[in-house]
C-alpha cells in the first residue's frame, strides 16, 4: 500500500485520560504546537472533541471513577468557530485534504535542536516548538543547503518556490523563498508554523470567502419566517411535524469483479478514495468499511404539495396557524440552493394562500418527493416503494401521486390494478400553470442526503413488487418458465452498440432463441413478455438494464461495461442484480478516443452521455453468455 505500513493512530489525548492543555496548565501556545507535530507527523491524527474549544474538564477527587472529569457537555457553552484552535486545526485539516490525506506523503525532518523541530511532508514544511508562553524568545534558524531537496518525496521543492505561513493571522505577510542549494532562514515566535506553497494560501483564502458568502445567504434564507423552509435536521420544530422512520439497509452481496474489469462505484457510499477495496474482498454493496444504507420513510398530516408554473422540482408543505413549513429533504446548507432558487416563494404564497385539506380526501403516497427522474430512478427506487400500500391502493383507500415520470410507470402501475388510484398534472414539468394539492396524510420515502449514504432501492420493495407482478394477467413478469436470451438495445441513443446485429447473430448459435427489445413506453408489454421467459438478459450499461427487474428468478444478466479513461459511474446493476440474487457477469469494453466527447467526460454531470457508440467484441461476450448456459 501507498502508506507501507505508516498508518499510526497519534493523538494527544483520549476520553480516559485528563485533557492535554490540562496537564500543560493552559498553556495554549505550548498546545498548539504539540497539535500541529501530532496532525502534521507521519499517520493518523485522531482528535477527541473540545479539542478544537481548549476544553479542560477539572479534576474532580470526590469521583472515585473521574469518568465525566475530561468529557465537558460542548452544547451548554456553545461551539465556537472563531476560536484560535479551532481555526488552527481548520487550516491544518484543510491542508491534509488537499493533499490526499497526506498518506502517501514522506516525513523528513530538516531541523532540530533542543528546541525546534522543523520536517516536511511533500511541500508542507511544519515548524514547532517546545518553548511555551514562558519561555519562548523571539530568535531564528538556519536550514542549510539542499536540505529541502527532493529525496523521492511527493512535492518536495526543486525548484525556488514561494511559501507563507498558513497559520498565521495574515499569511501573506509571513513568507519566504525555499531554494534548493541556498539556505533558507525560519523566525521563531514561539508559534506553530505550517509553510505552504503560496498558491495553497490563495485558494484557501477564496474558500473562505466563498463559504461566508454562503453562510449570510444560509442565514438569510433561514431568517424567513413566512413560508419557513425547515432542512430535515428541523422538521420537528413545525407543529405537528411529520413521522419520521429511519431503517438502516442490509448490505447486499454482489458479484465479483473481474480483475479485466475497471467499475467506479457508488460515490455516495465512497466516502473516501483510501484505501481501495482488492475485487476478491470487494463482495458487498456498500463496500465493507462504508456505512450502510438508510431509508427515511415519513408521513405528514394535512399536508400539501405544490409545483409553480415554469419550474420543475415541486414542494411538500404543511399549513400550521397560518403559517406555511416547507419540508427540505436536506441540510442547512443545500436548502437555499434546492429551494430557494428553484421555487419561488413569494409567488406560492399567493397560489396557495386559500389552499384547505378536503374533508374528505384520501390519504396519498407520493413516490417522486426526492427521487431523480431518470428511468432507473423510477423504476428500480420510486415505483417499489408502493410495495408497502398495493392493498390500499387497489381497494381505493388511498391514493398515488408523481409529479413526473408518470408516462414510464403507467404501463406497470396498470398491471398492478393501481391504475385508477394515480393522479398526475397534466405534463411534464415544467407547467404553464400552477399545480397544488392538499390531503389529510401524505407518505413518503427520502434518499436521506443530509446524513446517511444514498438509498437508491430497496430490496424488500423490489421483492414486494416483483411478488405482485406475478399474480397478474396477461404477460407475467417475473415468470418461472425460462428460456431464450433477451439483448436489451440501446437504439440510436448514448453507449449504443454498433454491431448489435452481428452480436445476436452470434449469440443464436447458442442454441437460444434470441430477441432484441427496445425498452421503450409504446413496447413496454413486449418488453414484460420477452423478458418474463428470459434465461439471459444481455444490455450495455445504462437505465435500460434496470428491466432485469421483470426478468425470473435465477436469471443471468451480462452487462456490456465500456472501459473508459474517466470515471464513469456504472456500479448500478452490478449491485441491483445482487439485490434480486440475480447471477451477474461484467464484460469489459474499450471504448476508442473517437468514440466519445472529450468535454462531456469532464463533467461528472454529463459523462454519463459522453460515450456516442461503441463496437463490443461479439466472440467474447457470446464465449462469456456461454459460459452461464
Amino acid at each position: 500500500p501507498k502508506a507501507q505500513g505508516r498508518l499510526l493512530l497519534n493523538f494527544l489525548e483520549n476520553n480516559d485520560l485528563p485533557r492535554f492543555i490540562y496537564k500543560l496548565d493552559g498553556d495554549t501556545l505550548l498546545y498548539h504546537n504539540a497539535l500541529l507535530c501530532m496532525m502534521g507527523m507521519e499517520g493518523l491524527p485522531v482528535l477527541l472533541y473540545g479539542s478544537e474549544q481548549d476544553a479542560r474538564g477539572k479534576l474532580n477527587f470526590s469521583d472515585p471513577l473521574k469518568v465525566d472529569n475530561w468529557r465537558p457537555t460542548l452544547w451548554k457553552y456553545g461551539y465556537n468557530t472563531s476560536f484560535p484552535t479551532f481555526q488552527m486545526m481548520k487550516k491544518v485539516l484543510w491542508v491534509r485534504e488537499r493533499m490526499g490525506g497526506m498518506h502517501d506523503l514522506r516525513q523528513q525532518v530538516i531541523y532540530t535542536d533542543h528546541k525546534v523541530l522543523v520536517f516536511t511532508r511533500g511541500p508542507i514544511i511544519f515548524a514547532v516548538t517546545n518553548a511555551g508562553q514562558k519561555k519562548y524568545t523571539k530568535s531564528q534558524r538556519v536550514i542549510w543547503d539542499n536540505a529541502t531537496m527532493a529525496d523521492g518525496t511527493l512535492g518536495a521543492y526543486t525548484k525556488p518556490t514561494w511559501v507563507c505561513n498558513l497559520l498565521a493571522e495574515a499569511p501573506k505577510e509571513d513568507c519566504g523563498i525555499v531554494s534548493p542549494g541556498n539556505i533558507s532562514r525560519l523566525h521563531i515566535n514561539g508559534e506553530p508554523k505550517m509553510y505552504v506553497p503560496f498558491t495553497f494560501v490563495t485558494e484557501f483564502e477564496e474558500q473562505q470567502l466563498t463559504e461566508d458568502a454562503q453562510h449570510k445567504a444560509q442565514a438569510a434564507f433561514a431568517a424567513v419566517e413566512d413560508p419557513k423552509v425547515l432542512p430535515f435536521s428541523n422538521w420537528r420544530k413545525m407543529p405537528n411535524p411529520p413521522n419520521i422512520q429511519v431503517q438502516a439497509m442490509k448490505r447486499t452481496p454482489r458479484a465479483r469483479r473481474p480483475a479485466d474489469v475497471v467499475m467506479a462505484d457508488n460515490p455516495d457510499h465512497v466516502w473516501h478514495p483510501f484505501p481501495k477495496l482488492p475485487p476478491h474482498i470487494d463482495l458487498w454493496a456498500p463496500p465493507v468499511g462504508m456505512p450502510p444504507t438508510h431509508l427515511v420513510s415519513g408521513s405528514l398530516k394535512d399536508a400539501c404539495f405544490y409545483l409553480g408554473a415554469g419550474e420543475k422540482d415541486g414542494v411538500l408543505f404543511g399549513r400550521r396557524n397560518n403559517k406555511t413549513y416547507i419540508l427540505c429533504p436536506d441540510s442547512p446548507a443545500e436548502c437555499p440552493e434546492i429551494i430557494g432558487k428553484n421555487v419561488d416563494l413569494v409567488k406560492m404564497q399567493q397560489d396557495v394562500a386559500d389552499l384547505k385539506t378536503p374533508p374528505d380526501s384520501l390519504p396519498v403516497v407520493h413516490l417522486t418527493y426526492d427521487v431523480w427522474y431518470g428511468i432507473y430512478h423510477l423504476m428500480v427506487g420510486a415505483l417499489p416503494s408502493i410495495a408497502p400500500f398495493l392493498s390500499q391502493l387497489q381497494s381505493g383507500t388511498m391514493r398515488l401521486f408523481m409529479h413526473s415520470g408518470h408516462k414510464m410507470v403507467a404501463p406497470v402501475l396498470s398491471m398492478l390494478g393501481v391504475a385508477n388510484a394515480a393522479f398526475f398534472p397534466s405534463s411534464e414539468p415544467p407547467l404553464q400553470q400552477p399545480y397544488h394539492f392538499c390531503t389529510s396524510e401524505m407518505f413518503f420515502d427520502m434518499s436521506t442526503r443530509p446524513l446517511y449514504p444514498r438509498v437508491e432501492f430497496v430490496p424488500q420493495n423490489l421483492a414486494g413488487i416483483r411478488h405482485a407482478l406475478q399474480a397478474t394477467t396477461g404477460p407475467r413478469p417475473c415468470g418461472v418458465k425460462t428460456y431464450g436470451i433477451v439483448l436489451l438495445s440501446r437504439g440510436n441513443g448514448s453507449r449504443s452498440i454498433t454491431n448489435e446485429a452481428a452480436l445476436a447473430k452470434s449469440l443464436e448459435t447458442l442454441g437460444r432463441p434470441v430477441q432484441i427489445v427496445n425498452p421503450e413506453p409504446y413496447s413496454f408489454f413486449q418488453m414484460v413478455d420477452a423478458l418474463s421467459h428470459a434465461e439471459v438478459v444481455i444490455g450495455g450499461h445504462g437505465a435500460n438494464l434496470a428491466n432485469m427487474i421483470f426478468a425470473p428468478e435465477g436469471v443471468k444478466v451480462v452487462e456490456i461495461v465500456p472501459q473508459v479513461p474517466f470515471d464513469l459511474q456504472d456500479y448500478h446493476f452490478r449491485d441491483l442484480a445482487g439485490a434480486l440474487n440475480f447471477t451477474y457477469a461484467p464484460v469489459g469494453q474499450r471504448v476508442r478516443p473517437d468514440e466519445y466527447d472529450q468535454v462531456l467526460a469532464e463533467d461528472p454531470m454529463t459523462m454519463d452521455k459522453a460515450v456516442y457508440s461503441y463496437k463490443v467484441d461479439v466472440e467474447k461476450v457470446t464465449s462469456i453468455v456461454k459460459s452461464l448456459l
